[in-house]
């Protein structure tokens, strides 16, 4: 299931008749006129733009990321670090093809299959939660030394948040799926007969 954390929800589940995509979307850093907010904006884009059957699902969210790339522009919105203000979501997939399924992963929406056998595979890319353990870390210390609660230290933080984003699908930061006018994103690849 899907919790929401505000009145509006950042994450969607779309289901085609050969995949299934769950896109948890990247609360923004900072207020938009996009409302409920960019995330929001951005799932629902995903959705309304996916096939209800789709031959190469990577291929139709590279596809989507462009579109979603040019109408985003459209909507004016203005912020000094661009990265900043683009909407991006973590994704897990499961496509079926010629009687295989095949499971990816993009960010950090975690896949868990529990196989005949009982065991589980795990699947997640872990580059962000890496940087988002140090940043609550931060958070933590941040509270306790100036004796503020952790939604103040949140706030006393945002610099540090702010340079974790401008790390997405950077080198040495983190893959996402995001807005792009030349996609290509990091995916982790698993093949089930």
């Amino acid at each position: 299931g899907i919790r929401k954390s505000h009145r509006y929800n950042e994450d969607k589940i779309i289901i085609g008749k050969n995949y299934f995509i769950v896109c948890d979307g990247a609360t923004p850093l900072y207020k938009s006129d996009i409302k409920p907010s960019e995330a929001a904006w951005f799932v629902n884009f995903i959705k309304n733009n996916m096939p209800s059957s789709c031959d190469d699902v990577l291929k139709q969210l590279n596809k989507i990321s462009s579109y979603a790339y040019e109408e985003y522009n459209k909507l004016n919105v203005h912020c000094n670090e661009e990265v900043l203000s683009y909407p991006s979501c973590g994704m897990s997939i499961l496509e079926i093809k010629d009687n295989m399924a095949y499971i990816y992963t993009i960010g950090d929406c975690e896949v868990v299959i529990k196989k005949k056998d009982g065991k589980f595979i795990r699947i997640i890319q872990e580059d962000l939660i890496k940087f988002d353990n140090a940043a609550l870390n931060i958070m933590i210390k941040t509270s306790k030394e100036k004796n503020i609660s952790l939604k103040e230290a949140v706030k006393e933080c945002k610099d540090v948040l702010i340079q974790n984003r401008k790390l997405m699908n950077k080198p040495n930061g983190y893959p996402a799926f995001t807005i792009s006018n030349n996609p290509d994103f990091e995916e982790v690849r698993l093949e089930i007969v």
